[in-house]
């Protein structure tokens, strides 16, 4: 069974299928087995994040596989220079980035929202040429569609993201 508690969720897998024969139920018909699949999916969510902020800090920039082909991807600076769309659009991202920084390192905390998952932290950068670095605060909040990112917003901080997704500060 699934517990939530101050917003962090932890998941006992452990469960037995008892069948009898002729009988018509199923997951769904079961009050809790669709929400706890449901955190169930979300948690693989997250772990699907940890995983694309490791990849990245060690330079693997190879990470189309963790988008959806239908991304949008929103960060702060959408607001003056456009999203990121598709998966044409991560690579842009990276090579755009890049071009920028020599060093951009993510250190966010994740937190399950069920149907999204909260980004926050800051992301460590070292500016190309002037070598300046410095911390961005960060909070975004992601979507997944298959298993995959479909769309992830940066809000600037994990207040903002939290307002945004309609939860309490």
């Amino acid at each position: 069974m699934a517990e939530s508690n101050s917003s962090v969720l932890s998941i006992n897998a452990n469960f037995t299928w008892h069948s009898n024969p002729g009988s018509s139920a199923t997951v769904s018909d079961h009050p809790h087995w669709s929400r706890d699949t449901a955190r169930a999916m979300s948690q693989e969510n997250v772990e699907i994040l940890r995983k694309l902020q490791n990849d990245w800090n060690r330079g693997e920039r190879d990470l189309a596989g963790a988008y959806h082909p239908d991304v949008e991807f929103l960060p702060r600076r959408a607001a003056t220079e456009g999203g990121y769309y598709g998966l044409s659009g991560i690579e842009a991202f990276i090579a755009d980035t890049s071009e920028v920084f020599d060093k951009y390192e993510m250190n966010f905390e994740f937190t399950d929202l069920g149907e999204r998952v909260l980004a926050f932290g800051a992301i460590h950068v070292r500016a190309k040429g002037s070598g300046v670095e410095t911390d961005i605060q960060t909070g975004g909040l992601f979507e997944f569609r298959d298993g995959r990112i479909v769309r992830w917003e940066d809000f600037g901080s994990k207040s903002k993201a939290l307002e945004a997704a309609g939860l309490s500060v």
